[in-house]
């Protein structure tokens, strides 16, 4: 058996025959992995609170060349997130956050830069006072990563730049970008209207920039749009973030 050590998120863990679990790790340096925790539903005493979901650990595994499980040997907590897990708002989006990257997340390829994205944001999710809006950053930010940045200074069809255009602006969730009013007639694409000002900020929030003001109309604008096409491309829609719009609703 070839063991491994690594940095994981711990995105989910299940019953797995008997006594064990089946646990499913988002790590640095091999991507999502499925690993197996022998008897962990038996006793706490090796693994603990090591295997909760949105629990950043050092991992050690051993794999086996002829299954596709691993089998999870050592872990040791690096940051069990408490700031979010005892705020349900919070945990909400956290969680969001896990699933967005255990979709986009390749098996057993090295993910260092969606790791250390993930990371970063979670660290700032602790921090702030905008979560819905921090989301929406969240998700403008892992388009690029992803291969999916949106075409925002354009129209995709005509070409004409966004500050010459002065009629109404539409976002196709087909396409990924903007269609003018006269290109849209002349389309059967699925859109969302949108606003000039909308579009820059989006424009300014995939920019890579640290600074963004607090727009929560242009957020919520964005929300109309933005996370409909991340699904759409996906090709599902999340129960996190149903779970976020229920819980905001109440």
């Amino acid at each position: 058996m070839e063991f491994h050590n690594t940095a994981a998120f711990v995105f989910r863990s299940l019953p797995f025959k008997d006594f064990d679990k089946r646990v499913i790790l988002l790590t640095r340096q091999f991507g999502k992995i499925t690993a197996i925790a022998n008897r962990a539903q038996r006793s706490q005493k090796r693994f603990g609170a090591g295997l909760e979901s949105l629990t950043l650990l050092s991992l050690v595994y051993g794999e086996k060349t002829s299954s596709s499980l691993v089998h999870l040997s050592e872990v040791h907590i690096l940051d069990s997130f408490w700031v979010l897990k005892k705020n349900m708002k919070k945990l909400a989006y956290g969680s969001y956050f896990l699933e967005l990257l255990s979709e986009v997340m390749r098996e057993n390829e090295a993910s260092h830069e969606l790791f250390d994205f993930l990371k970063a944001f979670l660290k700032a999710l602790e921090k702030s006072k905008e979560e819905e809006l921090l989301a929406r950053l969240f998700e403008a930010r892992l388009l690029p990563k992803i291969g999916y940045q949106p075409i925002l200074r354009h129209c995709l069809r005509c070409k004409a730049s966004i500050d010459l255009l002065h009629a109404e602006l539409f976002f196709s969730l087909d396409s990924g970008g903007i269609l003018c009013l006269g290109c849209l007639r002349k389309s059967k694409e699925a859109v969302q209207k949108v606003s000039k000002e909308a579009i820059f900020y989006l424009d300014h929030m995939m920019s890579q920039k640290k600074s963004l003001s607090v727009n929560v109309a242009l957020g919520q604008e964005i929300k109309a749009f933005l996370p409909p096409f991340l699904f759409h491309h996906l090709g599902k829609r999340l129960k996190s973030y149903d779970f976020i719009e229920k819980l905001v609703g109440e």
